[in-house]
Parts: structure tokens; C-alpha cells; sequence
């Protein structure tokens, strides 16, 4: 079944993002960064970074390709040319004007190479419309979710927070998606969570339209129209001031592999594909949302054109990164707002109950 790419019907969404991989190549880099390694939940790919047979546009789609392929610690061996891997190389035909480990001596880290994207830009609060194609086999775990940090960065306040719009499992629960949303102080267990699925038995043969709204008192997903998930924010934000799901979240798109979920990779599965179409993301008119900084409702900080995004700040907990003298001005060269220019300076500010430093123009 095709999925329609029209606009959402309520007219009060206005489209403030989008990317339509119409070029050709690697993502556009001011919009998506790439994860690179082996990351989380025990899975058994290694994320490539920067490489066309991990990730390309192609045909108006953006193409996260799974494959076995060994990934090899080089151990003090030269990189190959246009193979910027970290310390690592793959044993394939491209590593021939490269050192090149042997297999009967090296035991690879990992035997299936993939991608992940994630988005440089953050939104609180926004209808998000990704219209996909997903794999199929045993072992697949191809996900569209978001959450509140971008990989390798503290997020601004101890909540975690997760959205998943979809994740898929393949073979173990083939023709079901998951809609799951996680929540929790600390980054801690137990985290607390709430799953939906939706089973169709076309899930893997087409492209469907994956949507999810998040306002400041609900959370709802559809697939190809269909309600999937209708969270109560309000209802868990009550005697406490993480104030979940009502602050700055990252879009991330990834194609992984087996893990403590999805299951071993099949011997058949590889090669695979995960296709997005589009990625839409919408705001209300004349919401004082900012697409970018994010936090503008009456129980967070208001954010200023002239602010550095939210998500660059420094709790009062982790001080190090920004000092600053009993004035209130910014001291330390190693201050977070020095990225920014001379014409930055840090401040302490309140914010949810908390002493926070938070990088602002100067003169505003």
C-alpha cells in the first residue's frame, strides 16, 4: 500500500524541517551526524560512519544497508585510504591500496557492518511524518526513534527519555510494530515504559507511513493512519520536576542488527535494506516553540532567538566544563560557550528547581 506524502491534515502544522533525499551520496552533514562503533543493547553490527555501502542517498531515498562484512581492531596498521574507521578496518575489495589484516591471525570484532543516522537538530514538542520501507529477515531491528541527547553528549537534566515510533524485529515478531516510549531519572533501571504494536501483514512489502504528534500533554502515533499509541504526558508528571517528554529531543534513524532482542543474525538474512522516502517534522502556527532551542512552555525557561541551543548546557552538577567568577561572567577558556565566540558568556540561571549555568549573547 502507498502511503500518501501529503501534508498533515490540521492546518495548524506547519512544516519547519524536512529532508527529502533528492541528492546523491552521503546524508547532508548540517542535518544528519552518523554514529560509529558497536554501541548498545549487545547488538552485533558495527556502525559505519561516512561510507557510501553504509549509507547513501539514492532515487529520491536515503538507504541504511546492513551486510556481513568483518570489522577488524587494526592495532597500529595504517588506515586505508577514504576509510575513516577509527582504528578499525573492514576485510573487503576496497582495503587493497591499504594494510590489510589476515583473517587466520586476527579474530574480527564484528562480522556485519550498518548505519545510524541521527539528527542535529532538536525540537520539543512537533508532528513528525518518516515514510520507510523496512527489511526482512531474522535478526533485523530497524528503528525511527528519538531521544534527549545526541550520541556521546549528557543531556542537559537526568531525565532519560526515549520515543520509539517504530521498531521492527523481523523474524521473532515478524508483521508486529513496536511503538514503545521510555522514561526515567538518572539513567538508571528500572526505567518505566509504555508498548503498543500494530501487526499488518504487508509490514515488510511496502512503504508506510510512520507518524508521531507530541504536545505538551500527549504523545500519539500512527502507522499508515492507524492509532497505534495515546500517551498521557500529564499523567506522569506528577510530584517530581523532570518534567518528561517536555524538552528537547533528537531524531534517530538506525538499522541494527541482532542483539538481546531481535535475536541472532540468519545465515540468509544479509544483505538488507532499511529505505526512508522522506523525514517531515511540523509545528504548530504561532506556537513560540523554537524548532531549535526548543523549551517554550510555562513550566520551562524561555529560550531566546540569541540563546546557544539547550541542549549545549551545563548543570550545576557537572560545573567543570563552564566557571565563572562571583559576577556571573564567564572566566574559564575551556567554558562551554567559547565554541560560540568572544560574543558569549556564561550565566547561572533557575531552571525546574536547579542552579544551571547556560551560554547567552552578550547584551541580551
Amino acid at each position: 500500500m502507498l502511503c500518501s506524502p501529503a501534508k498533515a491534515a490540521d492546518p495548524s502544522w506547519q512544516l519547519v524541517w524536512s529532508d527529502e533525499f533528492s541528492g546523491d551520496g552521503l546524508p547532508v552533514s548540517n542535518k544528519w551526524g552518523q554514529e560509529h562503533g558497536m554501541i548498545r543493547n549487545g547488538e552485533d553490527q558495527f556502525y559505519l560512519s561516512n561510507r557510501l555501502d553504509a549509507c547513501e542517498q539514492r532515487n529520491g531515498h536515503l538507504i541504511l544497508h546492513a551486510q556481513k562484512q568483518n570489522v577488524y581492531d587494526q592495532s597500529g596498521s595504517t588506515t586505508p585510504p577514504n576509510a575513516p574507521l577509527s582504528n578499525t578496518t573492514r576485510d573487503d575489495k576496497t582495503l587493497a591500496t591499504g594494510t590489510r589484516k589476515s583473517s587466520t591471525n586476527v579474530t574480527p570484532i564484528a562480522n556485519y557492518t550498518s548505519c545510524s543516522v541521527f539528527s542535529k537538530q532538536a525540537w520539543t514538542y512537533g508532528r513528525f511524518e518518516i515514510r520507510a520501507k523496512l527489511p526482512s529477515g531474522q535478526g533485523i531491528w530497524p528503528a525511527l526513534w528519538l531521544r534527549n541527547n545526541v550520541p556521546g553528549q549528557t543531556p542537559p537534566t537526568p531525565a532519560y527519555l526515549e520515543i520509539d515510533i517504530m521498531e521492527y524485529i523481523g523474524d521473532r515478531e515478524r508483521n508486529k510494530h513496536f511503538s514503545t516510549l521510555h522514561w526515567g531519572p538518572n539513567y538508571q533501571p528500572p526505567m518505566q515504559f509504555d508498548s503498543r504494536t500494530f501487526v499488518d501483514p504487508n509490514m515488510e512489502n511496502d512503504f508506510h507511513l510512520y507518524v508521531l504528534e507530541w504536545t505538551h500533554d500527549y504523545i500519539k502515533i500512527w502507522v499508515d493512519g492507524r492509532l497505534v499509541t495515546n500517551f498521557d504526558v500529564n499523567a506522569i508528571n506528577t510530584g517530581h520536576n523532570l518534567q518528561y517528554f517536555r524538552m528537547p529531543m533528537f531524531l534517530r534513524m538506525n538499522f541494527a542488527l541482532g542483539g538481546n532482542w531481535a535475536g541472532p543474525v540468519g545465515p540468509d538474512t544479509l544483505p538488507e535494506t532499511f529505505e526512508v522516502d522522506y523525514v517531515r517534522v511540523y509545528q504548530k502556527a504561532g506556537s513560540s516553540i523554537s524548532q531549535s532551542n526548543g523549551i517554550r512552555d510555562k513550566n520551562d525557561i524561555p529560550v531566546k532567538e540569541n540563546d546557544v541551543p539547550v541542549n549545549e548546557v551545563v548543570t550545576s552538577e557537572s560545573p567543570a566544563a563552564v566557571t565563572v567568577d562571583t559576577k556571573g561572567l564567564k572566566s574559564s577558556k575551556m567554558s562551554k560557550c567559547a565554541p560560540y565566540g568572544r560574543n558569549f558568556e556564561a550565566r547561572q540561571i533557575e531552571y525546574q528547581g536547579k542552579k544551571i549555568w547556560r551560554c547567552f549573547r552578550k547584551g541580551t
